[in-house]
């Protein structure tokens, strides 16, 4: 879905859906997000857009907030810095 994405608004729409129900606090999940980050920069993209906080491990926040290469959302950033 990434790969076959037509712009910019689709890459959104992967992450804020699909892509952020695949993420979990399962190391082999986190893993795959990782290997598949650090080879694509439209999956990093489309990794930007998801919304986790709060529903996974402040451990598992920070792996795919490096993953993704940016600032994910996060209301509660102060307790895990």
């Amino acid at each position: 879905m990434v790969e076959r994405a037509t712009s910019e608004w689709v890459l959104e729409c992967v992450g804020a859906g699909p892509l952020e129900q695949l993420v979990c606090d399962d190391e082999s999940c986190i893993r795959w997000i990782e290997a598949q980050a650090a080879r694509s920069f439209r999956f990093r993209d489309a990794l930007s857009h998801v919304w986790i906080a709060g529903d996974v491990s402040d451990a598992t926040f920070l792996r795919i907030e490096v993953a993704a290469g940016t600032r994910l959302d996060n209301p509660r950033r102060d307790a895990i810095e």
